[in-house]
Formats: C-alpha cells, sequence, structure tokens
C-alpha cells in the first residue's frame, strides 16, 4: 500500500502528540525535566504507537469489507452477519 507523503507527515504529528500526551498524564512517573526517550516512554506505557493502530484498524475493515459490501442476500454476507451476532 502506498502513502502519500502528506499522510505520512500526518501519521508522525498524531505519533509525537501520542507521545507528549502519554509523557503528561503523570501516570508513567515521568517528570518534566526528566530526558526520556520515545522508547522508553511506549515501554513504560505498553500501549501501541499510533501507527501499529492505524495498520490494525485498516487489515481489520480491509479483511471483511469486501463482503461487508455486497448484496444482504448473498450467502456469505450472511455468513459474516451470522458469525458478529
Amino acid at each position: 500500500m502506498l502513502l502519500n507523503m502528506d499522510t505520512i507527515e500526518n501519521i508522525a504529528k498524531l505519533e509525537a502528540f501520542h507521545m507528549t500526551n502519554e509523557r503528561r498524564m503523570g501516570l508513567l512517573g515521568i517528570l518534566w525535566y526528566e530526558i526520556v526517550t520515545n522508547v522508553e516512554v511506549a515501554t513504560l506505557s505498553q500501549l501501541p504507537s499510533i501507527n501499529e493502530a492505524i495498520g490494525l484498524s485498516r487489515r481489520r475493515h480491509s479483511l471483511f469489507g469486501h463482503i461487508r459490501r455486497m448484496d444482504q442476500a448473498a450467502p456469505a454476507h450472511q455468513v459474516l452477519r451470522l458469525s458478529i451476532t
């Protein structure tokens, strides 16, 4: 899958925002004057990165998206609906 540079920059900005918020929450015990790398913050928080979360969401929706868009009378769509409910 190809991403344009605008999307990559937006993901980088979201990731920076995510890291900043993890540091500021205070739950990790990081003080404002401590120098802590993003890798250490990610390890302490044990949260997935924004890039991983977006990738999981895309894969989850793309896996059955073609079946979801089918006519509701199609057998594959009915099986998917039964497995969800």
